[in-house]
């Protein structure tokens, strides 16, 4: 008769060695996959959202993202507008929580605008007088 201590050991380390898929937007039904979203460095983009509820940015080393009041961002309701500004070259992505349920993975893909070096250098160089 094999020993309960050993056969438990034994069931949770397979337990632990299988290598279970990482969740993406392919893999989870409730999130949808948005098409990327494209800025150089120092661009900013305007982004509506109906009923957004919540977001969660992967790197915020890359992008800036401020939620916009009404006022500011149109006729969009309050919170349902973001405003996304592009600080430093790479990729990460922009989770989105809506108040109906759903979630929008966004993929945002920051380059170096032509003749930069990313986001060392200022946009607009100060002129020397």
């Amino acid at each position: 008769m094999l020993n309960p201590r050993f056969l438990l050991t034994a069931i949770l380390s397979l337990l632990v060695s299988v290598d279970l898929p990482a969740q993406t937007a392919s893999t989870r039904p409730d999130a949808t996959e948005k098409p990327p979203i494209h800025l150089g460095v120092g661009e900013q983009r305007l982004l509506r959202i109906e009923g957004l509820s919540r977001y969660s940015l992967g790197n915020e080393g890359l992008v800036r993202v401020l939620s916009l009041p009404k006022e500011k961002s149109g006729q969009t309701p309050s919170g349902e507008a973001l405003l996304l500004k592009g600080i430093g070259a790479g990729e990460t992505d922009l989770w989105v929580w809506k108040k109906d349920g759903a979630t929008e993975i966004r993929r945002i893909e920051v380059s170096a605008l032509p003749g930069r070096k990313g986001k060392t250098e200022p946009l607009f160089p100060a002129r020397l007088s």
